[in-house]
């Protein structure tokens, strides 16, 4: 696969793709040998779930490996199946593409993502989650109307996001409206419309949208709904995977979510949530 993505690689550089290439093989076999002198036997597990993970009743089910239990032979397929995909996105011939994998991985990035008021909608929310190509709208304009999910394209030059396309059809909107991405003097994100009105990213104290620093398109999102309480969402990929509710007093926050009540504390500095099993989500 190496070799073909070389050999479409058309004008650039042969010579610079095949030292890549030969870097990343032999990366490769330098790590296969690191990860046979493992010897992983069943109830060592490199990737227990965090506890709001648990709570939520996220655990790691879709493996098929009972839990707590890990082959060494599974651990190897799966790591060498990462390094093939890091060596894939280094020879990638499309750089758009490489742009939209780097980018889902730059937090400075993704620093859109959030929860947005509306100074039309001053009782609703907006959460904006994505990366640099495409992004998820939830809605609601009052807390008794429909919760909109409504897709979103993202426009990035040079790994900066700039430009976004809402369609908001489906709540009787335009299909296709501009949203352009800036900052206010504070560097607080701003989405600013043709007809004047601008949706700001003012989340206040540890409302927003968190992610562990695993995978970006796995998130978290706190929203208020009435002081003290937040309403707690887990998102994989923009999809709502289990939801809860938290309640707010000073830094530290109690979640109650479905596989029980856990505790977190808020560092207003780092923008943090640390759990009691110590994993740290960090605020876009």
């Amino acid at each position: 696969h190496d070799f073909k993505c070389l050999l479409a690689a058309g004008p650039t550089s042969i010579m610079a793709r095949s030292f890549t290439a030969l870097f990343s093989f032999a990366l490769l076999l330098s790590v296969t040998k690191i990860i046979d002198s493992f010897k992983l036997t069943p109830g060592h597990h490199a990737d227990h779930p965090s506890i709001v993970e648990r709570r939520l009743g996220l655990g790691h089910a879709s493996s098929g490996v009972p839990s707590g239990e890990i082959s060494s032979s599974w651990t190897r397929r799966e790591i060498l199946d990462v390094l093939t995909t890091i060596t894939g996105a280094t020879l990638a011939v499309h750089p758009q593409k490489s742009l939209a994998y780097n980018g889902a991985l730059s937090k400075d990035a993704l620093s859109y993502n959030g929860v947005y008021s509306d100074p039309k909608h001053s009782k609703g929310y907006r959460v904006l989650i994505g990366d640099v190509v495409s992004a998820k709208l939830t809605l609601q304009d009052d807390p008794s109307g429909s919760v909109f999910n409504l897709p979103v394209k993202v426009d990035s030059k040079d790994g900066a996001v700039t430009r976004f396309a809402f369609d908001l059809s489906q709540k009787g909107g335009p299909a296709n409206i501009a949203g352009e991405l800036g900052r206010d003097k504070e560097g607080i994100p701003i989405i600013s419309f043709p007809d004047g009105n601008a949706w700001k990213k003012r989340e206040t104290g540890p409302i927003g949208v968190y992610w562990n620093g695993s995978d970006p398109k796995k998130v978290m999102v706190l929203r208020p709904v009435k002081p003290p309480q937040l309403a707690v969402e887990y998102r994989n990929n923009g999809a709502v995977t289990s939801t809860g509710s938290a309640r707010a007093g000073g830094s530290a926050i109690t979640f109650d979510l479905p596989d029980g009540k856990t505790q977190g504390v808020f560092s207003m500095r780092d923008k943090t949530l640390t759990f009691d099993d110590g994993v740290v989500w960090t605020k876009f």
